[in-house]
């Protein structure tokens, strides 16, 4: 029995797979605020932590991306830096928050389904534990979140990513 309790409370290391099945095409204009990013995804609550300081827009001019997710299973516990060695390995980048905040805009029914996660971008917020940016859903309705990873993300999650450019 000990052995057994012992045992849960090891991380278990699953490997995040790469779902091709469907896509999402967004358009992202860096030349917008992130004020009017997010502005446009008509959040019912938007984390405060979500700020340039912390999550600075990366890019410009107009690009247009294919979104994909990386599915974590439920009650897996996966480490954020062999996530992003894993969607690397898959010739994959994780979004960038431009990318996601166009992807809550365009899409404003899919984080219904699931969390959607960018982890482009991270900022410590204490001990080693990093905040990531996250499209949620919960009872005051569609969020532009922050959520602090501290190795474990339980529930249906998806990370979203853009494969990278053909050599």
């Amino acid at each position: 029995m000990i052995i057994f309790a012992v045992a849960l409370l090891l991380p278990f290391q699953a490997e995040a797979q790469l779902d091709t099945t469907t896509s999402y095409k967004v358009v992202v204009d860096y030349s917008e605020s992130m004020d009017r990013m997010i502005a446009k995804g008509s959040y019912e609550g938007v984390h405060p932590w979500i700020t340039r300081k912390h999550f600075p827009i990366i890019g410009s001019g107009r690009e247009e991306a294919e979104v994909f997710f990386f599915v974590l299973a439920d009650t897996e516990v996966f480490d954020l830096n062999q996530i992003r060695r894993d969607i690397d390995s898959a010739g994959c980048f994780p979004v960038n928050l431009a990318v996601l905040l166009a992807l809550g805009a365009t899409y404003q029914q899919l984080q219904k389904q699931f969390y959607i996660f960018s982890i482009a971008q991270s900022w410590e917020v204490a001990d080693g534990m990093q905040a990531v940016v996250a499209l949620s859903f919960g009872e005051i309705g569609r969020n532009l979140d922050c959520d602090v990873h501290d190795g474990s993300w339980m529930d249906n999650r998806r990370i979203a990513v853009i494969r990278k450019p053909k050599k």
